[in-house]
């Protein structure tokens, strides 16, 4: 019997040790939304996916859907968050915060190409030099403003100025003058969620 190979973009949001040589990745592809998929044999030494499924990564993946769960054929990165050799070390915990939340939001598959495209502004903006640690809170605000709302939990239209803007880095610098009534109307999401 074969099986039908899918090519994604994919958001790796989290994994975690499955067996000795095993583990099971948590991502967000750019097709199908949130997915689990299980990648043999990434813990031995000789493995090709070994260093393409670290945390925060954009990867290209190959995918065969199995009986009972995804499987990871093939990945090559992408992108990281940050370029190396110019860490941001404010950009880590907002990524993860951010992949935690997204997680949490969306337990199954459904493709969402507006909240991949909210992960690639956040890629984006992390590496913008003109992003700094003081206003990081504000680029935080804007993404989960935006997940929410594409999720259906804020009303897009009554903030569409912040959720359909190109925009992306005076909207971070305009946040900070609102940033409590937008924290605001992010917890009524959340809490409109039932996380």
């Amino acid at each position: 019997m074969s099986y039908r190979m899918y090519r994604t973009k994919a958001y790796v949001l989290r994994r975690w040790n499955r067996d000795e040589s095993s583990v099971l990745v948590s991502l967000y592809t750019e097709e199908f939304g949130h997915i689990q998929a299980h990648a043999q044999g990434i813990r031995e030494p000789h493995s090709k996916l070994r260093s393409s499924l670290q945390m925060f990564a954009l990867i290209s993946v190959e995918l065969v859907r199995g009986k009972k769960m995804w499987r990871i054929t093939n990945a090559i990165i992408d992108t990281y968050p940050w370029h190396p050799g110019s860490y941001q070390s404010h950009v880590s915990p907002l990524i993860a915060r951010t992949f935690s939340l997204l997680e949490r939001l969306t337990p199954g598959e459904e493709s969402n190409p507006e909240i991949f495209r909210v992960c690639g502004t956040l890629y984006s903006l992390a590496n913008n030099k003109e992003i700094s640690v003081e206003i990081k809170d504000s680029l935080e605000i804007l993404v989960m403003l935006r997940i929410l709302a594409y999720l259906g939990y804020v009303d897009a239209e009554k903030y569409k100025t912040y959720i359909y803007s190109d925009d992306d880095l005076a909207l971070v610098s305009d946040i900070q003058k609102e940033k409590r009534s937008l924290v605001s109307v992010i917890n009524e999401g959340l809490r409109e969620s039932h996380l």
